[in-house]
Order: structure tokens, then C-alpha cells, then sequence
């Protein structure tokens, strides 16, 4: 067990209240390193260190000096939290939650990574064009690694005015998606930099395992007759150990899900998610776009708040009627490829009435303006539009394995009221019931 003496929620904005408190901090934290460094490491060091730190969090002025490091030091400071964030039981989730936003919080700030997740060395090459895929903001591209695996690199697009913000959500993204592993989540292989030293945006790359089977989209328009069911409840597994973790996961859509070789879904892409209760990390949710994210998934509450131009963070409640928007996907026949995020995103869908939910209000040709939600936010907020059933005639009844109890659960999803949304554990009950 580990003893947590942090809630302070400070801002990585804040200094030290004078030099005699930076002095006092960095004999600190000097004394604590060096006892950790010095050779042989064991656990019993790694718990010493532990310590030492969450002493220093607890005081005000402690905290806001270590949220403030840059150059070596931070990064010293980065690598030893990283290797000893593992220490935290299962029973002990918002002190690890703590840990890891403190953590994240400081590499942010001085724009570097755990050394531990540079892969450099092991990056034989990444192909520069054409891109797999590309979205509003990224480009995935193919690699390998000097082993011969495959991989896909995944490489933030930016511009002057959002850069910094850009590095954030990178550096936030490789730290949640290295420390969240799980067998229905796509395997993070670690970070390329290029040229190595700070994360420059335009030479960084996250990179994971690549699977054969591509995008779920694309896996289920090849193979109509896949299992329907066991990918849906891969998903649902995936969302269930997210949510436990007290992650949100702020972009659930078909294209964030991945099929390996056994035809088993894994859900990808960690640039919008968010820890429910780490307070400390509160100001670094906006560094997303608030119009990141594909808008069709969206929640009333979410497409409201983009209409308003008001910053809303994603919720548990959004990710669950996103969920019913990919369940919806799954059990569905195949659509043509529709151009929904102007100029560079092209989804393939499986809907049940042959086009996505509330794609009518787009022009497809030209895809939707972030400033002319007018006819959506009016269908989805004030007039509760929802896709409509299709008939026990269709293909999605006849061939797909959608039931009146499955469809039930869709709808359950998309309540207007988020409270009244079901927990991811509730809807999984609900769908193992309906036979799932």
C-alpha cells in the first residue's frame, strides 16, 4: 500500500512562492534522486522514492516548483515516476490516477517523454506517403521495425498557433496509452522522435502494432459474415476496463477500432481522453480542438456545447452513446464510403438504413462546417432525432444478429438525459442478456 498525500490542484502555470522555497525543493528532490539512482536499483529504492516524492507534492509550493521543472532535472524527474508508477495496487486508483496526471503535467511542461518510450533505435523505417488514413488533425502511416514487424505510425498535423497545444495532447496521449494496457486495447509500441531530444511535433510519431485487418470499417465491409457479436463485445470489453481505470475515452467510432488476425476487435487512439478525477490534469482537457472528434458521434450535451462554441470535456455519458453509435455500425449492412470531415476523412460505415446516423444534415459532397450545426444541433438537442429502426425484414435483423433487445440497448444509449445513459457495466449486462 501506498500512502498518498496528493490532491492539491495546482496549475503547471504557477511558481514557486520565492527562492528560499526552490532551494528548499531541490535539496529535496536531489537527495531523493540520488538515493534512487545509486546502484543496485530494487524495489525497496523504487518505494524510497515514492515517498520522498509524495511528500514533496504535498506541500503547495513543492508541488508547483516540481510542475515548473525543465531540462534534465525534469527529465529525471519523468523517467523515475514513469518506472515506479507500477508500485500502485489495483485498490489504489486515484492515487495512481494522481501520480500519472502529476507526471504527465511535468513532461508537458518541459516537452519530453520517458525515456522509456523512445523506440529510435528499433525503428527501421517510416514510410513518409501515402498516408493509411488520415483525419483532420493526424496521419497514420506505415513503418517497421528492425525486426521485420509491422507497425503504423500515427503523427499529429499542426500550425504555429496550436503547436504547443498539439505537443500536449501528444505527450498526454503516448503517457495514457503506454500506461493503460489491455488485450482489447491496440498495443503501443512506444515513440519515434526523429531527431530525437524535445518532442518536436513535425518529427514524432506514436507508433503500435499494426493489424491485418485494418480499421473495423473496413473489416466488416470485406467480410460481411464476421461475427458481429464478439467484436461488439471486444468493444464493450475494451470500454469496461476504460471506464474502471476512470478513463474516458472521448472518440469511440469504427475507425478507432482495429481487428487482428483471430478477428477480435481492439480499440485505439487515446488523443481526446481524460481522466474523470484526476483534477490535477483539469487544465490540460482543453488543449483538444473542440471540434476534434468526428461530430456524428457526438452527444446532445457535446454537440450542444461545439454549437455554443462552449469547451465541454468528454464524459462517461458521451462515450456510452458514442458506443450505441458503433453498435449501431456493427450491426448493419454496408454503405458507400462517405466524405463526412472535410478535405481528408473518408469513413466506411455499416448502417442498418444504408447511411450513418444523422448524415442527412451534412452534405456529403462537401462534408459538414463546424459553424453551420444549425440543422443538427436542432435535430439531435431540440428535437431528439435518433436513427430509426429498420424493419424485422432487414438484413440487420435477417443476417446481422440485431434483435428488438439489442436495439433496446441502442436506444438506452442514446437517452437525452445523460444520468439516465447506462453505466458500460449496465449495457454489457443488458447485451449478455439479449444473447450477445
Amino acid at each position: 500500500m501506498v500512502k498518498d498525500a496528493t490532491s492539491t490542484h495546482l496549475s503547471s502555470a504557477s511558481q514557486p512562492s520565492g527562492p528560499g522555497q526552490s532551494e528548499a525543493f531541490l535539496g529535496l528532490l536531489e537527495r531523493a534522486l540520488e538515493a534512487y539512482e545509486t546502484p543496485p536499483e530494487c524495489e525497496e529504492g523504487e518505494r524510497q522514492l515514492m515517498a520522498a516524492l509524495l511528500h514533496i507534492m504535498a506541500d503547495e509550493d513543492h508541488l508547483r516548483c516540481l510542475l515548473a521543472l525543465k531540462g534534465s532535472l525534469a527529465q529525471r524527474v519523468v523517467d523515475a515516476m514513469y518506472k515506479v508508477h507500477h508500485l500502485y495496487g489495483s485498490s489504489e486508483g486515484p492515487q495512481r490516477r494522481r501520480w500519472l496526471a502529476t507526471l504527465t503535467i511535468i513532461a508537458q511542461g518541459a516537452k519530453i517523454l520517458p525515456s522509456a518510450l523512445t523506440i529510435d533505435a528499433q525503428i527501421h523505417e517510416i514510410t513518409s506517403w501515402p498516408a493509411i488514413w488520415q483525419a483532420p488533425m493526424v496521419d497514420i502511416l506505415e513503418g517497421a521495425l528492425s525486426s521485420g514487424a509491422q507497425v503504423c505510425a500515427k503523427k499529429y498535423r499542426s500550425r504555429p498557433e496550436i503547436r504547443g497545444a498539439v505537443v500536449k495532447m501528444f505527450i498526454k496521449e503516448a503517457i495514457m496509452w503506454s500506461t493503460h494496457p489491455h488485450e482489447r486495447l491496440l498495443p503501443f509500441q512506444g515513440v519515434y522522435r526523429g531527431e530525437g531530444g524535445l518532442i518536436n511535433i513535425d518529427w514524432s510519431y506514436l507508433v503500435s502494432q499494426r493489424k491485418p485487418f485494418g480499421s473495423l470499417s473496413e473489416y466488416l465491409d470485406e467480410r460481411p459474415n464476421a461475427d458481429r457479436r464478439k467484436l461488439i463485445k471486444d468493444i464493450l470489453e475494451a470500454m469496461m476496463y476504460l471506464h474502471h481505470e476512470q478513463v474516458v475515452h472521448g472518440d469511440i467510432k469504427s475507425s478507432n477500432v482495429f481487428v487482428d488476425a483471430e478477428g477480435r476487435a481492439c480499440l485505439a487512439d487515446f488523443g481526446l481522453s481524460r481522466y474523470v478525477d484526476a483534477q490535477v490534469l483539469e487544465e490540460f482537457d482543453e488543449v483538444c480542438s473542440p471540434a476534434a472528434g468526428l461530430i456524428i458521434w457526438r452527444a446532445p450535451e457535446w454537440t450542444e456545447a461545439l454549437f455554443k462554441d462552449r469547451f465541454m470535456p468528454p464524459t462517461l455519458a458521451t462515450d456510452v452513446w458514442s458506443l450505441g453509435c458503433v453498435i449501431y455500425e456493427v450491426d448493419n449492412p454496408t454503405s458507400p464510403h462517405l466524405i463526412l470531415e472535410p478535405p481528408l476523412t473518408r469513413v466506411t460505415l455499416q448502417v442498418i438504413t444504408g447511411q450513418l446516423p444523422f448524415a442527412d444534415f451534412f452534405n456529403v459532397k462537401t462534408g459538414p462546417s463546424y459553424r453551420d450545426l444549425g440543422p443538427l444541433h436542432n435535430a439531435i438537442v431540440i428535437d431528439g432525432t435518433r436513427p430509426s429502426k429498420p424493419s424485422p425484414e432487414s438484413q440487420a435483423f435477417a443476417s446481422f444478429g440485431l434483435t428488438d433487445e439489442i436495439w433496446e440497448a441502442m436506444e438506452w444509449c442514446w437517452a437525452r438525459d445523460p444520468a439516465k445513459r447506462p453505466s458500460v457495466h449496465e449495457l454489457f449486462a443488458k447485451l449478455c442478456a439479449a444473447g450477445l
